[in-house]
């Protein structure tokens, strides 16, 4: 499409080349908008979003919900739900199966390390069975567009995925600023997602036989996953609990309240695996509750997300997901990941080093940053190109992609920036179901000199 100029809010912007069509129907739905009355809106927005704390960066700098928000068509998004849905039932095949039976490690279909050597595999919850066989609850998922404006994902988050209570408070903010944006895009709403999460949790106890109430297990206070976490429990109408507010006494688990002790029979966990009984797991975290895991194995109260499922976070399951996909559940990847190459294999290690600019790096289970070869220093390049060349089996290579491009509202001027999308997807006993929406991020490109400019944007449906 030729280069076009939009006024957005009585501001002129010149989208760059390839701007999608749905980009351009929610800028001229802001073209009514002057400039001054703009403004008054994004103030608006602003407010509505600083009164809770979720919208504030761990340094206390806002975190810049941007009044524009990313749009995904009705008939986008019916593929892109697919392709979520099915992705979610996978990873939920797969961790019953790493905890089950191991078949796809039995047939040769994944490697050995992927399971032996595999920190974040939990012993203790193996051939544990929970409540309907489901795993996977809540499942995020980061997706990136490509040149050819294909979806592919980039992350998968299956044992806390942040986001959702943003994507909850941006929606509310945009949505209360620019009520007649909303409307006129027909945008889906959000509730039924959180209340279809909401009856799932209810379900998990009543399948076995449990009488009690759903609770938020949160993180710490000082972690900045707890503002978010404040925001989920609010509005599902649960209460949120820490470790000191939990008690085990044979084999239950309740929660202590000024009444005496109430029985709790769904723990909706916003804590990592291992944080979640210092009693066998790890100790230093100072989260969870002693005598946790013995009562899950007991089957006296159930866990959403269940324990074990980061063991499937790491990026060196990407390659194999499509032969995963096909033997598990007898279908065709439908949403694909970003290249991802293992460098154990002579052929992948030789193509990462033929083209190193072309790629980042991460060890196969880490849990740091990665680290991307044409933005190190020269000193940066070599030594990791010498550490993956001592220990290739230790080290994954994804390709680097950039990503798709939208105007964020930056100084009371439109700029153009990187942006990256996560969606969410919940599993339930009868269906999995996507929310119509999600948490958008972006970044605004700089000189390595400038600081880095980032934001979060809402994304509709």
């Amino acid at each position: 499409m030729p280069n076009m100029k939009f006024k957005i809010g009585g501001l002129e912007y010149t989208p760059p080349a390839g701007t999608r069509f749905d980009d351009f129907a929610a800028m001229a739905k802001m073209d009514s908008l002057d400039a001054s009355e703009f403004e008054r809106r994004c103030n608006r927005l602003y407010h509505v979003l600083s009164s809770n704390d979720i919208s504030f960066a761990g340094n206390g700098e806002s975190k810049r919900t941007d009044p524009l928000p990313l749009i995904i068509s009705a008939k986008e998004w019916r593929g892109l739900k697919e392709g979520l849905t099915q992705r979610a039932r996978l990873f939920n095949a797969l961790a019953e199966d790493m905890y089950g039976e191991q078949t796809l490690w039995k047939k040769g279909k994944l490697p050995p390390a992927l399971l032996f050597a595999n920190p974040d595999f939990l012993s203790v919850a193996w051939k544990v069975k929970p409540a309907y066989g489901i795993f996977i609850h809540l499942m995020g998922s980061d997706l990136i567009r490509d040149a050819d404006g294909n979806f592919r994902v980039t992350e998968n988050y299956l044992q806390v995925p942040d986001g959702l209570g943003r994507a909850l408070e941006n929606r509310i903010g945009v949505s209360r600023a620019f009520p007649e944006l909303f409307r006129k895009l027909y945008t889906e709403r959000l509730a039924g997602f959180f209340k279809t999460l909401l009856d799932c949790l209810n379900l998990l106890q009543k399948q076995q036989n449990i009488d009690g109430v759903v609770a938020m297990l949160a993180s710490a206070p000082n972690s900045e996953r707890r503002a978010e976490d404040a925001v989920l429990a609010r509005y599902l109408g649960i209460p949120l609990v820490e470790n000191d507010d939990l008690a085990v006494r044979r084999m239950q688990v309740y929660m202590k309240t000024l009444v005496g002790l109430k029985k709790i029979g769904t723990l909706f966990r916003r804590i990592e695996d291992t944080a979640c009984d210092p009693l066998e797991l790890r100790v230093d975290t100072g989260e969870g509750a002693v005598g946790l895991i013995s009562t899950i194995r007991a089957g006296n109260a159930a866990m959403a997300n269940f324990l074990g499922s980061g063991a499937l976070e790491h990026s060196i399951f990407n390659p194999f997901l499509p032969d995963v996909c096909k033997e598990l559940l007898n279908e065709e990847l439908l949403l694909p990941s970003v290249e991802t190459l293992w460098c154990a294999d002579t052929k992948n290690k030789d193509r990462v080093f033929d083209e190193p600019e072309k790629w980042k790096f991460r060890k196969i289970f880490g849990k740091e940053n990665f680290k991307t070869y044409k933005d190190l220093t020269v000193t940066g390049k070599l030594s990791l190109m010498q550490s993956v060349e001592k220990e290739p089996e230790k080290y994954v290579a994804v390709e680097a992609v950039d990503g798709s491009t939208a105007p964020v509202y930056r100084n009371k001027s439109w700029v153009t920036a990187n942006v990256k999308m996560r969606f969410f997807c919940v599993n339930t006993p009868s269906e999995t179901i996507a929310m119509p929406g999600g948490y958008g991020t972006y970044q605004i490109p700089s000189a390595p000199s400038e600081p880095v400019q980032t934001g979060e944007k809402d994304i509709w449906v």
